[in-house]
């Protein structure tokens, strides 16, 4: 008889809520012609801070300096000063230069008659970001690529490391870090040839406002403001061999360092695993993590786990067979283990244990990959087995079940004998089971 018991997804996410609106006005058109009913809007991050991007225009009155603000209101017609200036951030004293990307991080106050400025290139698309909380200031190039040059494959103009690109301007990448080349930096623009750094100077960024290289030595999430601009030759340094993860906020030009662990699945694209070293965080990879625990005392749930914390078992799964991944490191304390989970480190010792106990050890060489009930194994250090003692369930296996290769849930298998009818609980057979309760071979399932 076979048990149908179907994966509970369990969706964790950021949960959006509504926030203050803020608009950049400055003397520009694109930037609104100082009109305090005109301003523009400007995009708001996953983290709470802003973003515009613009086309440069040339503005004769003050040799293409282009001033100005911020507000979370705009006025309610052409001279309504009051209301824009009421909610306004503007420097607490005098004009303020902002250099092109370096943030600016002092200076900022509400409803001072102020500005801040900078001078840009007419036809040149910009990015101004600005962090309210901080406050933070940044204008830089709009990106169409963001590359990282250095690490273990070393320095050349014509051959960095493409970082992925995702919502709000972040990019990440992996970076490996060789004995002999440690230190790295990034641009936004590749030369033709390998050593033309001053074709590429005003396009690379490096470590902000530093004599020398910037060493990176603490781990996790290293966190990093950026410099740029010409002649802008420092760049960071990580001492230690490895792959690490970078991901950077190329809007206020701050990077984060993670190590990473390197962790694969095999050719059924299922694995167990367990570290004792760190805290782990599978966010957005194409291997995922999951627990397994019991709703009923016999019907067992899959839940996807994002933050694994450190010596917590988990389940791998991943849509590309043999697939290896680097994992970014996270702190102790970022990740909480699942109390329900069933699933246990292994320790490499011999076991012995009896039919009622009911482990199970992950098998992928069949044709179905599952965990089956072992009375003698040696579950590896890094791996997992799977404890359901005192729950009521006599099943032989569990197969693990795919559909358009997604995990959709777990089977219990108890004999050869399986039956594919299904009936709710007035005897009516069922072909497609809805969630609840229902008969199979005699016994109630119940299709989660």
């Amino acid at each position: 008889m076979k048990k149908l018991i179907t994966l509970l997804l369990v969706l964790t996410g950021m949960v959006s809520t509504a926030s203050a609106k803020m608009y950049i006005l400055g003397t520009n058109p694109e930037l609104g012609s100082w009109v305090p009913s005109s301003p523009k809007e400007m995009t708001q991050a996953s983290d709470g801070t802003y973003y515009f991007k613009f086309t440069a225009t040339a503005y004769s009155g003050s040799d293409n300096a282009h001033y100005f603000c911020f507000s979370t209101a705009k006025g309610n017609n052409s001279g309504d000063w009051d209301t824009f200036n009421g909610s306004s951030y503007r420097p607490t004293n005098n004009d303020k230069a902002v250099d092109f990307g370096q943030p600016l991080t002092e200076g900022v106050g509400n409803n001072t008659g102020k500005s801040f400025y900078i001078s840009l290139v007419s036809g040149t698309e910009y990015l101004i970001a600005f962090d309210p909380s901080a406050p933070r200031i940044v204008v830089t190039y709009a990106p169409s690529d963001v590359y990282v040059l250095g690490g273990a494959d070393g320095w050349a103009t014509n051959s960095g490391i493409t970082m992925s690109a995702s919502d709000d301007y972040v990019y990440t990448c992996n970076l490996p870090i060789s004995s002999t080349i440690t230190t790295f930096s990034f641009t936004t623009r590749l030369s033709d040839s390998s050593d033309d750094w001053s074709g590429i100077e005003n396009y690379r960024f490096g470590a902000q406002s530093s004599s020398g290289n910037y060493e990176i030595g603490t781990f996790p999430n290293k966190n990093i403001s950026l410099g740029w601009g010409s002649n802008n030759d420092h760049s960071f340094t990580i001492p230690y061999e490895g792959t690490y993860k970078l991901v950077m906020d190329y809007k206020l030009l701050k990077l984060s360092v993670y190590e990473t662990e390197a962790v694969s699945v095999g050719a059924k694209g299922f694995a167990t695993y367990c570290n004792a070293a760190h805290a782990l965080d599978f966010t957005g990879n194409s291997i995922k993590a999951y627990t397994i625990s019991s709703t009923d005392g016999s019907a067992l749930t899959l839940t996807p786990k994002n933050k694994v914390a450190k010596s917590e078992p988990v389940l791998l799964y991943s849509e590309t067979n043999s697939d290896s991944q680097s994992i970014p490191v996270i702190a102790d304390g970022d990740a909480t283990a699942d109390a329900s989970n069933k699933l246990v480190a292994g320790d490499g010792l011999a076991h012995t244990w009896s039919e009622t106990t009911e482990h199970y050890i992950l098998y992928t060489g069949g044709s179905t990959p599952g965990f089956y009930r072992a009375n003698k194994s040696v579950v590896a250090v890094g791996k997992a087995y799977l404890n359901l003692t005192g729950l009521s369930t006599s099943a032989r296996s569990f197969d693990l079940n795919m559909d358009n290769e997604v995990i959709t849930g777990i089977n219990a298998v108890e004999n050869s004998n399986v039956c594919n009818a299904i009936y709710n609980l007035n005897g009516q057979r069922v072909a497609q089971p809805a969630k609840g309760l229902y008969i199979m071979n005699g016994k109630k399932v119940i299709i989660k």
